[in-house]
């Protein structure tokens, strides 16, 4: 019983948390480096992290998804956006 609550936890609430710092704080920062503020740093960071979920059914929503991430974070400059 212990375990399960642990692994929801991991799922819910650190996965998460840990994916916006990687892909919004990490990868982001590096594609505006070297592409600059353009369209394509969305394209290619909301590319990345629907492949990274490996599951093409959901590659469309989770695309759309992080490209709204991206731009959340773009727009407020915290991955803690209210």
């Amino acid at each position: 019983m212990r375990e399960r609550i642990i692994i929801i936890v991991l799922a819910v609430a650190v996965a998460p948390l840990v994916e916006e710092f990687i892909f919004r704080f990490f990868f982001y920062g590096v594609i505006k480096r070297y592409l600059g503020r353009s369209r394509s740093f969305l394209f290619l960071n909301a590319l990345l992290f629907a492949a990274v979920h490996v599951h093409l059914p959901s590659f469309g929503p989770l695309f759309i998804l992080g490209s709204c991430f991206t731009l959340a974070y773009e727009w407020s400059g915290s991955i803690l956006c209210q």
